[in-house]
């Protein structure tokens, strides 16, 4: 990981003081309730990503694309997480998948009819 062994240590140490409420955690953290205290040990390194962001093209039932004044917009169809609206003001991990599944065979299918 590139990280020295007296850092990673002080680290963990700090962790473990924070979840048993010696100390506050620098980061704010709430869910803090298992302390790392049996080994073996196993780390790597991690980036910060963006998973997901709510919104987006707003769909209907067909997978046309609606737009932002409400109007179909003819031919245009849309699924997966380009799409907004799907999950409510909230999502959770791993509806990702039937969303993409499930949208991309209905815009598919849309798609191909011939009055759309």
């Amino acid at each position: 990981m590139g990280v020295s062994a007296e850092n990673l240590k002080a680290t963990v140490d700090a962790y473990n003081e924070a979840v048993s409420g010696k100390t506050t955690d620098a980061m704010n953290k709430k869910l803090m309730q298992d302390q790392f205290d049996k080994a073996p040990f196993y780390a790597s390194k991690r980036v910060p990503t963006i998973h997901h962001t709510m919104g987006g093209i707003e769909i209907n039932t067909t997978a046309q694309v609606i737009s932002k004044d409400g109007n179909i917009i003819k031919g245009l169809y849309a699924a997966g997480e380009v799409t907004g609206g799907i999950h409510g003001a909230n999502r959770l991990g791993g509806n990702a998948i039937p969303d993409t599944v499930v949208f991309g065979k209905i815009a598919g299918e849309s798609a191909a009819l011939k009055n759309n």
